[in-house]
């Protein structure tokens, strides 16, 4: 399968809020969701008429970086959810194999294929990251440091100051976070070319979440054919003509469901809830034996407040994709 890769280099550390807000702690990737959500956003910013829906399709962002000896780029995919001890039979170290999170795009593409690996060694695994490219282990890194909230009046927090821990994260020189995408990428393109400037994640004020930006026009996954799963590398909402129960029906369906929601952050109504939606996380595998998954799920999710007594909702819409990239995959029979 063929998709454009879009690699971002960050200028200066980044931090991506975490469900419950708090600052200590952070994303370790960015969501296909909230990443579109900012793409609007940013068109919005220039006045681009626009609905929800950007005429492509994204998967989540997740984290590449550059061998140390050919200064190749290494790409890493989500670990399936599935065991790997299937993947990897023989394997001493099973508490070793279960931190895996990452795998680099050869030992993606041979799990895709439902190839079995006897050669999975000890210096294959970097930290959570499976690659036999020699790469730095720690090329994210992260630091908490202690922030402080000065009140702007006595009326604020009684005058008092507070302080609170606030989680920065890093990326190595020659490493980021990528997405691929198929579709129209005109849109796109104009938004990332705002986006790149306003950062994404929180502190853009200060220069957090600043990037460049890297295109690929050729960027081949090799995929299975005749396979009865399909793989998610996006956030997935069903549409209303999606039947779930079959695509959850089968015996080596596996999935994981996470709530997404949030602050609104338009001018006026920060600090106000968004409403939230559950989707499948990246990684699930759904029984999908027409292949009918390629990209699918619903592009325009509006997650604004309903009014209630005292309160007014903002009159635009808060727009969420729940449009998934799906790829194909055999499973490995035990």
């Amino acid at each position: 399968m063929n998709f454009i890769a879009y690699r971002l280099y960050f200028d200066g550390p980044i931090h991506i809020s975490d469900p419950r807000g708090d600052y200590g702690n952070g994303e370790p990737r960015i969501h296909s969701d909230s990443f579109y959500a900012g793409l609007i956003a940013a068109l919005a910013k220039i006045k681009q008429d626009l609905a929800a829906d950007l005429g492509c399709t994204i998967s989540s962002l997740y984290p590449f970086t550059t061998a140390k000896d050919v200064q190749d780029i290494i790409y890493f995919f989500p670990k399936p959810l599935m065991d790997l001890n299937v993947f990897a039979p023989g394997f001493e170290d099973i508490k070793q194999l279960k931190k895996i999170e990452w795998l680099d795009k050869d030992y993606f593409q041979n799990l895709l294929h439902g190839k079995n690996q006897n050669g999975i060694s000890e210096r294959d695994l970097k930290n959570s990251y499976l690659t036999k490219a020699e790469i730095i282990p720690d090329f994210i890194s992260r630091q908490v440091v202690p922030r402080v909230a000065v009140p702007r009046s006595s009326a604020d927090n009684d005058g008092k100051t507070n302080i609170f821990y606030f989680e920065k994260t890093y990326f190595n020189r020659g490493s980021g976070l990528y997405f691929l995408m198929q579709g129209e990428n005109t849109l796109l393109q104009k938004a990332l070319n705002v986006l790149q400037h306003e950062g994404i994640g929180t502190d853009r004020n200060i220069g957090f979440g600043t990037f460049t930006v890297v295109e690929d026009k050729n960027f081949e996954v090799q995929t299975p054919n005749n396979t009865e799963y399909s793989l998610s590398l996006s956030l997935f909402n069903p549409d209303d003509n999606t039947d779930v129960n079959e695509l959850t029906g089968g015996m080596h369906a596996s999935w994981e469901v996470i709530k997404r929601g949030g602050w609104i952050t338009s001018e006026g109504n920060a600090g106000i809830r968004k409403k939230s939606v559950y989707m499948f996380r990246e990684g699930s595998m759904f029984f999908d034996p027409d292949q009918r998954l390629h990209t699918a799920g619903k592009p325009d999710i509006d997650l604004v407040p309903d009014a209630i007594e005292g309160f007014t909702p903002p009159k635009h819409p808060i727009w969420r994709t729940g449009r998934s990239l799906f790829i194909p995959i055999k499973i490995l029979e035990p």
